[in-house]
Order: C-alpha cells, then sequence, then structure tokens
C-alpha cells in the first residue's frame, strides 16, 4: 500500500467520511420522518406510526451506509496497490 503498508488506513478514511455522515443523515431523516408523521396524525386526528417500519428503514438505512464505507475503502486500498506515480 501507498505510504502505509496497510489497507486499515483506508477504510478507516472511508468510513469516517462516508459511512459516518450517511448514517448521520439516516437518523435525521428518521427523526424528522416520525415528527412529521406524528405532526398528521394529530392534525387530523386519524391514524397511528408503524414504529416497525420507521425501526426497518433506518436499519436498513445504517446497513447500506456501512456497505458504501466498507466499498468505498477496499476499492481504495485496490487502487492504492495499483498506482504508480506519472510524469506529471
Amino acid at each position: 500500500m501507498v505510504h502505509t503498508g496497510s489497507a486499515r488506513v483506508f477504510l478507516g478514511v472511508a468510513l469516517g467520511n462516508l459511512a459516518i455522515p450517511l448514517m448521520i443523515s439516516a437518523g435525521v431523516a428518521a427523526v424528522v420522518s416520525i415528527w412529521h408523521g406524528l405532526f398528521f396524525i394529530a392534525a387530523e386526528h386519524a391514524g397511528t406510526l408503524s414504529w416497525s417500519v420507521q425501526a426497518a428503514a433506518l436499519t436498513g438505512s445504517a446497513a447500506i451506509a456501512l456497505l458504501i464505507g466498507v466499498a468505498g475503502g477496499i476499492s481504495a486500498a485496490r487502487q492504492a496497490g495499483r498506482w504508480r506515480p506519472g510524469a506529471d
């Protein structure tokens, strides 16, 4: 690996720059969705909020965010292994 000798640094950077922001945005989206849903339920005095659907959506979003981070780290480590400096 370029400058590191380990793929861990690429995985860490990808998780920190891809997965964590995506997980934060998924959490914010869940909070806004719950607030929005409860607001309209209260305004109309009808319906219920499905907490299991909200939990499944948040879990799925977090899993996808983690997969994106891992895929980004693996891809960066592979590319770093093949990278050779060019004549600039």
